[in-house]
């Protein structure tokens, strides 16, 4: 199931708040930005390395994709 909570996040942390209309506009490319950052993050963690060897490099694309995919919350 699609991690709503960390969505909601991201997308609150790129929006500005309009003063005049008391509205949010939402910055497309700060989200883009916050999506990559927590990418980077999942894989930085180095949890996807755990039990592999470090120069099969299929496996640990294939481990950081769903390592990357259950931090979102997308379903394979």
């Amino acid at each position: 199931m699609l991690n709503e909570e960390l969505i909601k996040q991201l997308f609150l942390n790129a929006c500005d708040y309009v003063e005049e209309t008391s509205s949010l506009k939402f910055n497309r490319e700060r989200f883009a930005e916050l999506i990559v950052r927590e990418c980077v993050a999942v894989i930085e963690s180095g949890e996807f390395m755990q039990g592999t060897a470090h120069n099969d490099t299929k496996k640990i694309i294939a481990l950081n994709q769903r390592k990357i995919k259950q931090h979102f919350g997308v379903e394979e």
